[in-house]
């Protein structure tokens, strides 16, 4: 399936390969806070990466956004990886300030778009305590704050098990809190507001958010819980409600109770990392739960562990996603949207290497193994007429990452 290159795609080709050469040349990230003094300070990071998927019938996708990927519609391509990221940040006279990002990447309708990814005003009347009101990270992850930011990661792209399936961002407020308890620092943040996300089948919806979170940091070890609750959090994927509405006329009660409508669903994750400056270990695991609609509750988690040689950073990775809290129906109808939405189970293997090429700028190649559960298909999209769900794949992944 060949597509036409769009001038668009051209265009950020060509400013991503400015931006690297950008990379290369410049000393270090800083350098535009360090030339702005007082004033507006502008910073930025981007990432140009290639990915190729030994999977011809069906997408590798960097998120559910992605119409398509690499694998059947294209053998190479851009498209998971690479992304452009601009930040301004303005200060409005203690203890105000102000700040906002704009992220360029592949998006649901097949374009490369920017949208607005922060924008927030910030009330700092002390170190210890914040509040931010506007568009905020989704804080759920150890790397939430910046996982955008390829050159701030170890891998290529974060695990998809764990990071593939949320929102990217909040709108709302959160208000947090640092201070020490004996030799260890302790952050609290407790945050509400709502979420939304286009994905390529429709839009997912989250109202009524509330949430909190803690970190810990002692020395090299780094601890984080958290826990975020939808109130009323809905799925809208056309193609599934028309199965339901048809459905429902035989069957409103099975049809009811697996609509996605308006649902309480709580996301709890952990975390830990490990960093004495030569070894890194990493690890997270979560729990999403779907209120036993057509979509079941996923249990997420990934470790890696990484050893720096100077400048050469090797690292493996082993991730996996597992469905449970299972739902059936007497209906067969209903029983293949439950079965269609039970098909997200998948464990991947990952071999990578990080070179710090300059301050600025990281080389990184990964190759990913990943298996499916029997009849499933995990993260992948645009099946095509051979696909054989539950077979496994290769991925493999170059990408330059740097920050100015």
């Amino acid at each position: 399936m060949k597509q036409e290159t769009a001038w668009w795609d051209l265009a950020l080709r060509g400013l991503l390969l400015a931006l690297m050469w950008a990379g290369i040349l410049w000393p270090g990230p800083g350098w535009a806070e360090e030339a702005a003094g007082r004033g507006l300070a502008w910073s930025g990071f981007a990432t140009l990466g290639v990915a190729h998927s030994s999977e011809r019938e069906a997408d590798f996708a960097g998120t559910f956004s992605q119409p398509d990927g690499v694998g059947a519609t294209r053998r190479w391509g851009l498209q998971p990886d690479t992304r452009l990221g601009l930040q301004a940040d303005l200060p409005l006279g203690a203890p105000w300030s102000a700040s906002a990002q704009a992220l360029v990447e592949y998006a649901h309708h097949g374009r490369w778009q920017p949208a607005l990814s922060m924008g927030f005003v910030k009330w700092q009347p002390s170190p210890a305590w914040s509040l931010r009101l506007g568009r905020l990270p989704w804080s759920a992850y150890l790397t939430s704050d910046y996982r955008k930011v390829g050159f701030s990661l170890p891998w290529v792209r974060p695990p998809q098990e764990l990071y593939m399936i949320s929102f990217d961002h909040a709108d709302g407020v959160d208000l947090g809190w640092r201070g020490q308890w004996g030799d260890s620092s302790v952050r609290l943040q407790a945050m509400a507001g709502r979420s939304s996300r286009n994905v390529v089948t429709g839009h997912w919806r989250g109202n009524r958010l509330v949430g909190g979170n803690l970190v810990i940091e002692r020395g090299n070890l780094t601890l984080r819980a958290g826990h975020l609750q939808y109130g009323a959090f809905s799925i809208e994927l056309p193609a599934v409600d028309s199965v339901l509405d048809q459905v429902a006329q035989l069957d409103p009660a099975g049809v009811a109770a697996l609509r996605f409508r308006d649902r309480a669903v709580g996301y709890t994750t952990l975390g830990l990392v490990w960093d004495d400056g030569t070894w890194l270990l990493q690890a997270e695991v979560a729990n999403g739960r779907m209120s036993r609609t057509y979509l079941p509750d996923g249990l997420e988690a990934y470790v890696t562990v990484a050893r720096r040689f100077g400048s050469l950073t090797p690292t493996l990775t082993l991730a996996g996603l597992r469905d449970h809290n299972l739902r059936r129906s007497a209906n067969p109808v209903l029983q293949q949207v439950i079965d269609a939405g039970q098909s997200r189970g998948m464990h991947t293997v990952s071999l990578g290497l990080r070179w710090d090429a300059r301050p600025s700028l990281a080389l990184k190649l990964q190759l990913d193994r990943v298996r499916h559960g029997s009849g499933q298909t995990g993260m992948l999209s645009n099946f095509q007429p051979g696909f054989e769900p539950g077979r496994g794949f290769r991925v493999l992944s170059l990408a330059a990452d740097v920050v100015f």
